[in-house]
């Protein structure tokens, strides 16, 4: 039994290649492909069951690999094989059936997107083709801002410890300031790709989470370097949270007021949580980089813990050598339950995702409601 009847039948051998493999004419090989294609709406990759089909046709000078969410976007460790007699290369690749996959071709050193597949993202570093799974759900269908939240106020703050400007954009339900604050840092990217405007607006607007105030900030790299995490932190606690609460008039105890972070910001919102309790009450990391000296952040200030602050963290199966950072995954694991050793509440959730910004949209909502759910409000 070929690919062709394997694929009809829904069937999940253990190699569905090999036997278009093994047909002796390279005619017949052709024919074969061909038929799967048409079977298949002529789009790849091609998935039964658990089991992904991954096809490149044309001419390679060396080689083509697939790179993606799965490798950590290696660029040597999978490569596709030769379909002999033809200008076709495959490669078969099983993921869970809820996955979604980021990936590129790398052809003969070049990077590219998969011309057989339709469906691509344009993310924050550029294109990438999309798999996903056939159980896979997809993040929220977004809204426009409610009209509650059509108060928006610029602001500017000159922090002395950092020695730089932070423009800040603050969005408030109209009437009451006695809401609590949500610090979105990386504040352009969460408005631009995570589209936090308007999940925040169906998340009010479904009574998932209580009416707040959140102000949008973007980090430098300067910020998030290995040399001045801990002056981000201090600046964070000491300036920003106080200045904004002062110029819009908002009124939140320690408890209610949050800081939301991707990656390198998520880390520093744990280290505001940890470092400044009475200042930060919760914190909430997407993906947050928590591998080596982040890690070793993590855990010192945990010892110097003084308070407890609530945690919110997730990130993706996936996430294992992310752009060969470190294990996300095992770091993430480690630090939520050493978390729960010093009695802090924390919620941590694993989706089998990459490391990209659908999958910090899709789980966002999650976030929101841990840190501002209108379930919490009686606690």
């Amino acid at each position: 039994m070929d690919l062709l009847d394997i694929s009809l039948r829904g069937q999940n051998p253990p190699d569905t290649s090999r036997p278009i493999a093994g047909l002796h004419s390279s005619t017949k090989r052709s024919m074969a492909i061909n038929a799967l294609l048409r079977k298949h709406g002529q789009r790849s990759p091609i998935v039964v069951g658990e089991r992904a089909l991954f096809l490149h046709r044309g001419s390679v000078k060396s080689e083509v690999c697939v790179a993606g969410d799965f490798n950590g976007w290696d660029t040597q460790s999978d490569p596709m094989l030769g379909l002999h007699g033809t200008d076709v290369h495959w490669l078969e690749l099983d993921f869970p059936l809820d996955a979604r996959i980021e990936y590129k071709f790398v052809l003969d050193g070049m990077w590219s997107l998969d011309p057989m597949n339709p469906d691509s993202v344009c993310g924050k570093f550029g294109s990438n083709s999309v798999l996903t799974m056939p159980r896979y759900t997809g993040p929220a269908q977004v809204h426009e801002v409610l009209a509650e939240y059509s108060e928006m106020q610029e602001l500017s703050l000159r922090s002395k410890v950092l020695g730089s400007t932070w423009n800040i954009r603050v969005r408030l339900p109209r009437g009451s300031r006695d809401l609590p604050l949500l610090l979105v840092l990386d504040g352009s990217d969460y408005l631009d790709y995570g589209k936090i405007d308007s999940i925040i607006g169906g998340c009010v607007r479904s009574g998932a989470v209580r009416p707040f105030a959140h102000a949008l900030v973007d980090l430098s790299e300067r910020h998030l370097g290995q040399e001045l995490p801990r002056s981000c932190c201090q600046a964070l606690a000491e300036e920003l949270v106080p200045f904004i609460e002062s110029q819009v008039g908002l009124t939140p105890d320690a408890s209610e007021t949050c800081v939301l972070g991707v990656s390198h910001a998520g880390l520093v919102g744990f280290l505001t949580a940890l470092t400044y309790p009475s200042v930060v009450g919760k914190a909430a990391a997407q993906s947050g980089y928590f591998s080596g000296r982040g890690y070793e952040a993590v855990i010192d200030s945990l010892t110097k813990l003084h308070g407890h602050p609530s945690f919110y963290l997730d990130y993706g199966s996936f996430e294992t050598n992310t752009r060969g950072q470190g294990n996300i995954v095992h770091a993430s694991k480690e630090i939520a339950a050493a978390l729960r050793s010093r009695g802090c509440e924390v919620k941590a959730v694993q989706t089998n995702e990459g490391h990209n910004w659908t999958a910090w949209r899709k789980r966002l909502p999650m976030a929101l409601e841990f840190l501002i759910g209108a379930s919490r409000a009686q606690r």
